[in-house]
């Protein structure tokens, strides 16, 4: 998703998200947000977005045992289904646990309606229909491997949070973490520090956070919340997208020392 709005106003998230297709700018099927105008993966599309940003800088190709995914911001679900291509593809890879969280699943079943113009999709149409129909599926590799998705309904900010707290239940903690959800300029409270922190402690403790921004407000919520920045793939026009991880040593292009300046300059230092 890339930071693009052809709508003014701030969206609430009581209004739920609506979707329709769209095309990039070079051509590619993809899907707008209805509401705030947001173009998913704008530049390059769903497919390729979702594996060169996300899961193969991750490394679910080339990972072993066990892996749990975040992916937030399930929106039309493109990052979901390059994760079970990942493991289907990997046989090293002996279980993956994908957790969605959105507000519900209108993407999804808008993705389910357009296969003709997005063939990524079309192979797991069995298992598009299983993840609309319900919240929790199972699915298993040719070989036996064993893959989960569950969906987590409702607002980010809520569900986020440890059960004691009000969270949804007591999901495992993250290894990996997809954060796809719209931009800070149209859904401020996706980013804003409380919720990075309770990402934060449902991250394990190699865990590393993929997203297309490199907005300083963006980064430094990360920052924040007590992740180590660095730069990630391009995404569309932008020089670098964000890695963030709970270990440095885990970065392999922390960012740059003049970052710090931006950062201490910015008059929106983080969203809090």
């Amino acid at each position: 998703m890339v930071l693009q709005s052809r709508c003014q106003r701030t969206f609430s998230s009581e209004e739920g998200n609506q979707y329709e297709p769209c095309e990039t700018a070079s051509g590619v099927k993809t899907f707008r947000h209805v509401a705030t105008g947001e173009i998913l993966h704008g530049q390059v599309g769903p497919w390729k977005e979702a594996w060169t940003l996300y899961v193969e800088p991750s490394g679910l190709p080339r990972a072993r045992g066990n892996v749990v995914v975040y992916d937030l911001g399930l929106g039309c679900g493109a990052q979901l289904l390059a994760a079970f291509e990942a493991f289907f593809a990997n046989t090293a890879l002996t279980r993956l646990d994908v957790v969605s969280f959105d507000l519900e699943k209108s993407g999804l079943e808008l993705l389910r309606s357009q296969l003709d113009d997005h063939p990524y999709a079309a192979p797991h149409a069995a298992l598009l229909d299983a993840m609309i129909s319900r919240d929790m599926v199972e699915t298993r590799s040719p070989d036996g491997r064993l893959a989960t998705w569950r969906f987590v309904a409702g607002d980010y900010r809520d569900t986020i949070r440890a059960p004691e707290a009000g969270g949804a239940w007591d999901l495992p903690l993250a290894d990996v973490i997809f954060f796809d959800f719209f931009s800070p300029s149209s859904h401020p409270w996706l980013w804003h520090l409380e919720a990075m922190r309770n990402l934060r402690a449902r991250s394990s403790e190699r865990a590393c956070l993929y997203s297309y921004t490199s907005a300083t407000r963006g980064r430094a919520t990360m920052a924040a919340a007590s992740f180590f920045l660095g730069l990630g793939e391009p995404s569309g026009m932008k020089k670098n997208s964000t890695i963030a991880a709970c270990r440095i040593e885990d970065l392999t292009s922390p960012l740059p020392a003049r970052w710090r300046d931006t950062f201490l300059t910015s008059q929106a230092a983080y969203l809090d």
